[in-house]
C-alpha cells in the first residue's frame, strides 16, 4: 500500500477543491451542473483519457485544468474531494487511490463489482481517515424523499410490503458507441464490469433498504438474458426479497422494453392502514390511499436530487461529518444486487449474507 497522505483540513469559511474524474453522462449532465451550483465549491481539476474532451468540459464548466493522469491530480493539495463517475469495475482502483492520497470521495453507484473490492474500498477509507460515500441518489431525489417521509409520519400505518420497478429511457448504452470504441464491447453489457440488472435494480434495492430497517434474508429472483442475447450481462430480473422481520419486497428491473420507451419508475407501499403510490409518469407523482376511503394526491417539490445529494456530500466534508450513506451501507446494498444476480442465474433462492 502507498504511504498515507496527511488529510489537509477545511474550514467552513474554505472554498473546497473538486476533481472531477470521467466525461461521461453522470459528469457532463449530472455532477458538474450541480457543482457549478455550489458556492464553497473550486472546480480545480477534470480527468479524463481523451485530452480533447478534457479541454472542451473543462473551457465549458470553468474548470481550471484536465488532466490524462490521475496521479497528477493526486499530487494537487487543493484537491479535498474526488468525485468519481467512471464505470463500476474502476471504482474500487480510483476510490482507494484517492484514500491513500488523503482525499474524500463522492463515487457512482454501485459501489463496486464485488464485496471484495467494496471491502477494500472501506479499509483503504477508514485506513486514510477520510470520507466516502455511493451516490444513491434516490435516497435525496424529492419523490422518494416524501415517501420516506409519509411513511415515516404512519401515514400507512406499518409499512409491510413494497414493490418497486425500474425501466431505463429511450436506447441502449451499448448501441452506437464512438468509432474508437467499437470492436470492444461497452462495459453496461458485460456482467463482470457491473453491467445490465446489477447498475439498475441497485437503485431500488438501496432505497428500499433505507425505507425499511429489517435485514434482508433471503433473495429469490428470475430473469436472464431474454432479449439482449449479444449481450454478456442479465438485462431482466423479477426478484422477491423476505426481510428477517417477514416483510417482503418485489423489485422489477429491465433493460427489455422498446427503444424509444421513456424512463419508467415506480413504487408501491403496502401499509397496514394505507397505501402508496409513486408513479413517475403522473401528475401529481404520488398517491396515497388512506384507510378511511380517502384519496390525497401529492406533489413533491421540484428540487435536484442530484444537486441536493453532492451538496450533503460537500457540506459533511466541510463541516467535518459522517455523510448520511456510510460505505456499509453502500455495500450492503451491493451484496442484496448481487444474491439477486446469483439467483437468477442458480435458480435458486440465495440467503444473506453472502459468500463470494
Amino acid at each position: 500500500m502507498r504511504s498515507q497522505k496527511p488529510i489537509r483540513r477545511v474550514t467552513l469559511s474554505d472554498r473546497i477543491g473538486v476533481a472531477v474524474v470521467g466525461t461521461g453522462y453522470a459528469t457532463e449532465c449530472l455532477h458538474l451542473p450541480s457543482l457549478t451550483r455550489i458556492p464553497q465549491v473550486r472546480l480545480v481539476a477534470i480527468v479524463t483519457r481523451n485530452e480533447d474532451k478534457g479541454k472542451l468540459v473543462a473551457r465549458r464548466f470553468g474548470i481550471e485544468s484536465y488532466y490524462t493522469d490521475f496521479d497528477q491530480v493526486l499530487k494537487r493539495e487543493d484537491v479535498q474531494i474526488i468525485d468519481i463517475n467512471l464505470p463500476t469495475f474502476l471504482h474500487k482502483e480510483y476510490v482507494v487511490r484517492g484514500a491513500e492520497a488523503g482525499k474524500h470521495v463522492l463515487c457512482e453507484k454501485p459501489m463496486a463489482t464485488t464485496l471484495r473490492e467494496a471491502d477494500e474500498m472501506i479499509d483503504a477509507i477508514r485506513s486514510a481517515g477520510t470520507k466516502l460515500m455511493i451516490a444513491h441518489v434516490l435516497r435525496f431525489w424529492p419523490d422518494y424523499v416524501k415517501v420516506k417521509q409519509l411513511v415515516q409520519d404512519g401515514y400507512v400505518g406499518e409499512a409491510v410490503a413494497a414493490r418497486a420497478k425500474r425501466i431505463p429511457g429511450p436506447g441502449y448504452p451499448w448501441e452506437g458507441m464512438p468509432e474508437e470504441a467499437r470492436g470492444s464491447p461497452h462495459w453496461k453489457a458485460e456482467a463482470d464490469k457491473g453491467g445490465g440488472i446489477l447498475d439498475l435494480q441497485v437503485h431500488d434495492i438501496d432505497y428500499l433498504r433505507y425505507l425499511f430497517s429489517s435485514p434482508i434474508e433471503v433473495v429469490s429472483a428470475f430473469g436472464g438474458r431474454l432479449a439482449g442475447k449479444t449481450i454478456d450481462a442479465l438485462d431482466h430480473c423479477f426478484a422477491i426479497f423476505r426481510l428477517k422481520d417477514g416483510k417482503v419486497w418485489e423489485v422489477v428491473s429491465s433493460w427489455v422494453r422498446p427503444i424509444e420507451c421513456p424512463f419508467i419508475q415506480n413504487l408501491e407501499v403496502y401499509g397496514s392502514e394505507g397505501y402508496l403510490v409513486l408513479d413517475n409518469q403522473t401528475c401529481p407523482s404520488l398517491t396515497l390511499y388512506a384507510k378511511d376511503g380517502s384519496t390525497l394526491r401529492i406533489q413533491p417539490p421540484k428540487t435536484d436530487g442530484y444537486f441536493d445529494e453532492i451538496q450533503h456530500f460537500v457540506k459533511c466534508v466541510l463541516e467535518d461529518r459522517p455523510p448520511s450513506i456510510a460505505p456499509e451501507d453502500s455495500r450492503a446494498s451491493l451484496e442484496a444486487s448481487l444474491a439477486a444476480a446469483r439467483s437468477v442465474q442458480t435458480m435458486k433462492p440465495v440467503f444473506l449474507p453472502l459468500t463470494e
